[in-house]
């Protein structure tokens, strides 16, 4: 399964519980169904790997596709503001 482009999904049906988990992590997909399909959530994070896609959608991973971090300071000190170019 893992030896192609693409990962958007993958299905496993099988008896055993534990193989099942084992497959699953084996497996380069986004998303792995055992036993079930097209089960999904909007809680649960849904997006493909390799060339299936970038990112996911829903849950809170998806939260950094949408988002870039910013960082600002701010001096709220009424004191003139040391040489900030010169250590100590």
């Amino acid at each position: 399964m893992n030896d192609n482009q693409y990962g958007l999904s993958s299905g496993i049906y099988t008896k055993d519980i534990n193989r099942g988990l084992r497959v699953s992590s084996a497996i380069r997909a986004g998303i792995t169904f055992v036993n079930t399909y097209r089960l999904i959530s909007p809680s649960a994070p849904f997006g493909g790997m390799k060339d299936s896609g970038y990112g996911k959608e829903a849950g809170i991973e998806s939260i950094k596709d949408y988002t870039r971090i910013k960082t600002t300071w701010f001096n709220t000190s009424d004191k003139p503001m040391d040489d900030p170019f010169t250590m100590g």
